[in-house]
């Protein structure tokens, strides 16, 4: 293909295969091999920076300045031993490994403002030095953490070659798939670990079953969020994590195979650590390290019994305990809160009267050592099905969930003590219908649901620092109903509706920035989609199978805030496909995505106070691929 149209066109690769079989008698083994690779969709621009002094530096210890972002590129490799060789045994043990490499989720600016940080930025540059001493800025916009040269007066002094690039609407390119980014873009990640599941069988109707299971993440993420070629916000981030956990469950069946029931306990340890670097209008750099250690234990049962041909019933419940411990080491390296205050070099005076609470640390937002917290939790679950006929049945539920508990690492000012955020707790009734008619050539599958959340957890925007909060409480209702209907020999047509409405109940005294008309984030009224398929037999043996899946969802808000500039508006999502299907087990696809270059935000953030900006995310744009899968 073109130069020019590959650029307008990102390829992508894709390739898996599976070999599966026996080794010898009671043994048998598999091994998987996947990879992806795709071009970035987001065109990094070259903005004019003739005449103008740049700094370019960057926290991350691996350096990336890619043309494009959005990308894709990462492999995997899955092997599995399975023993049989013992009655009553099966022992599966597995391991797996991937690592991606590529570039990080692409970027758009989408609104500049004269606030934040962004502000205190141009008034650095085009006020003449000794009027920023007068107004408290002088300190500020002097000398910076790793940098000698001053913002102070850049654009008003006497040397033209140490002018600075304002922050302003000039970066905006009025393209969803370009920007002006120029710093590090990358994505690192590598994963790996194994399990071991064992499944005795210790009965005619018992089994006893053991899952053991280690795993480890390395990641390693930096973006350029701002897209600009100022650093006007930038992010490193490395993370470290293990975990591993311990499951046994004793499984079986009684009274005549009426009652079937699991009974299990759980064990959960995980170490964890990360260390982020965040520079915001080269006047901020935030460095958050945070070393985070977690166990969980949980028993946990769960009896399906059949009463009649009619009733069935369903009882089950879990009991969780966490332990938890984090420490927060955040701190401003360039000591933006003292110098603004006129406290630079820092004392232990001026760390007192500004609330930073390490005196070890002058710098630190947090106070020094560990924050512990402990959770428990019941949840019950209590179902009945109603079996109509043998094609039919009726089902109610009730159940209550739970999401632990935990702390705001990034803080945009001193605390006394690590700001936390309680269980988030939920209540869900539910009742539905599944069926089958017409000699089952249509099948009807609906319900109606209420969900009750209590201490509901969201992220909020304090400052520059995205922080999770108790939002308070709140409620979603809905009904959803799918179909899927054999209209003609070949032909298939499934489809789905869904509907939902969400409202707040109750807000939180820490819930600032949203009334009890906001809406919950990425929660869309109606959802539908419709998904015909046909395939046509050839008289080789093989065939010909067209698809298409529609979809449509109403608009919905990225954020807690209801940011209009970062709604996702209305999506209508069309795919196509056409197959070939040899009559030996090999088959040929062609197709395309997004053939409604239907174009919306997955994600935002609102920046405006903090720094002066928003940005987003835009989905992929119109593509079409070809695949070819062999069965040997």
């Amino acid at each position: 293909f073109p130069a020019e149209y590959m650029a307008q066109n990102p390829a992508r690769i894709d390739a898996r295969t599976l070999i599966a079989g026996p080794i010898t008698d009671g043994l048998a083994g598999s091994l998987a091999f996947g990879t992806k690779n795709r071009d970035g969709y987001m065109k990094r621009q070259k903005f004019d920076t003739t005449g103008y002094y740049i700094d370019n530096r960057t926290f991350a210890p691996k350096v990336s300045y890619p043309d494009k972002e959005g990308g894709q590129g990462e492999y995997n490799v899955r092997g599995k031993l399975r023993f049989t060789g013992i009655d009553g045994l099966d022992v599966v043990a597995s391991a797996d490994y991937s690592r991606i490499k590529t570039t990080n989720v692409p970027q758009t600016l989408l609104e500049v403002s004269d606030g934040g940080l962004g502000a205190v930025y141009n008034a650095c540059i085009n006020t003449p030095s000794a009027v920023l001493d007068v107004i408290g800025l002088g300190l500020a916009c002097g000398p910076r953490y790793g940098i000698g040269t001053p913002l102070a007066g850049a654009n008003v002094d006497a040397d033209p070659y140490n002018d600075r690039l304002p922050f302003d609407a000039r970066y905006l390119t009025g393209s969803k798939d370009k920007n002006y980014a120029t710093n590090n873009s990358q994505e690192r990640t590598k994963n790996y670990g194994g399990s071991l599941i064992a499944t005795l069988d210790i009965g005619s109707d018992m089994a006893l079953k053991s899952i053991t299971a280690y795993r480890e993440l390395r990641f390693l993420s930096a973006a350029d969020l701002d897209g600009t070629p100022i650093p006007m916000l930038e992010i490193n981030s490395r993370v470290k994590q293990s975990q591993f956990s311990q499951e046994l469950q004793l499984t079986g069946k009684a009274l005549d195979n009426k009652l079937n029931y699991v009974l299990g306990a759980y064990y959960f340890d995980e170490k964890a650590t990360t260390d982020d670097y965040v520079a915001i209008s080269e006047l901020l750099l935030i460095n958050a390290p945070a070393d985070i250690k977690a166990k969980a234990k949980a028993v946990y049962g769960q009896v399906d019994y059949r009463m009649s041909d009619l009733i069935g019933i369903t009882v089950g419940a879990r009991y969780t305990e966490e332990n938890k411990s984090i420490f927060v080491g955040q701190q401003d390296l360039n000591a933006l809160s003292y110098k603004l205050a006129g406290c630079f070099p820092v004392t232990d005076a001026c760390r007192i009267a500004l609330g930073f609470p390490n005196p070890n640390n002058p710098y630190a937002y947090a106070p020094g050592g560990y924050s512990k917290r402990k959770f428990t939790n019941f949840a019950p679950k209590i179902g009945v099905q109603l079996h109509v006929n043998e094609n039919s049945m009726v089902y109610g539920s009730w159940s209550k969930g739970y999401k632990s508990g935990g702390w705001t690492t990034r803080l945009s000012s001193p605390v006394q003590e690590l700001p936390s955020f309680n269980p988030e707790k939920a209540s869900t009734f539910e009742l539905g219908l599944k069926t089958d008619l017409l000699d089952r050539t249509v099948r009807l599958n609906g319900a109606v649901f209420y969900t009750d959340y209590k201490g509901i957890q969201l992220n909020f925007q304090e400052g520059v620092s995205p922080v999770i909060k108790n939002a308070g409480d709140a409620e979603i209702y809905g009904a959803e109903a799918e179909a899927t209907v054999l209209v003609a020999n070949g032909l298939t047509l499934r489809g789905a509706v869904g509907y939902i409405h969400n409202k707040y109940t109750r807000l939180a005294p820490g819930a600032v920035g949203i009334t009890s008309d906001n809406k919950l984030p990425k929660t869309p009224k109606w959802k539908v989609s419709v998904s015909p398929q046909y395939e046509y037999a050839l008289s080789s043996g093989g065939a010909i199978i067209l698809t298409a899946d529609y979809s449509y969802s109403s608009a919905t808000f990225n954020d807690v805030e209801n940011s209009p500039v970062i709604k996702k508006g209305e999506v209508n999502d069309l795919s196509m496909a056409v197959t070939y299907k040899g009559p030996e087990n090999w088959r040929f696809t062609v197709g395309g995505t997004n053939l409604l270059n239907s174009r919306y935000l997955t994600a935002g953030q609102n920046q405006q106070a903090g720094v002066g900006l928003q940005y987003g995310t835009y989905n992929r744009p119109t593509e079409w691929y070809a695949s070819v899968r062999v069965d040997f």
